[in-house]
């Protein structure tokens, strides 16, 4: 599957026991991810990019108006 797909999940036909199980799974893989500090710095430089351009955008669209 490619990164940029998008998938669209009915969360509301997901059994409760299903839910609580993939969360579990999803908070240790969270975790172990983060005990990396290069992961971590990584996440970090991608959030600070990520929000520069979301703030370059938002100015681009207000003096657009």
């Amino acid at each position: 599957m490619p990164q940029d797909a998008t998938v669209n999940i009915d969360v509301s036909k997901i059994p409760p026991w299903t839910a609580e199980y993939l969360t579990e799974c999803l908070y240790k893989s969270v975790c172990n991810f983060f005990s990396v500090p290069e992961n971590q710095a990584k996440f970090e430089r991608w959030k600070r990019e990520r929000d520069a351009r979301r703030a370059a955008e938002a100015e681009a669209d207000t003096t657009t108006e």
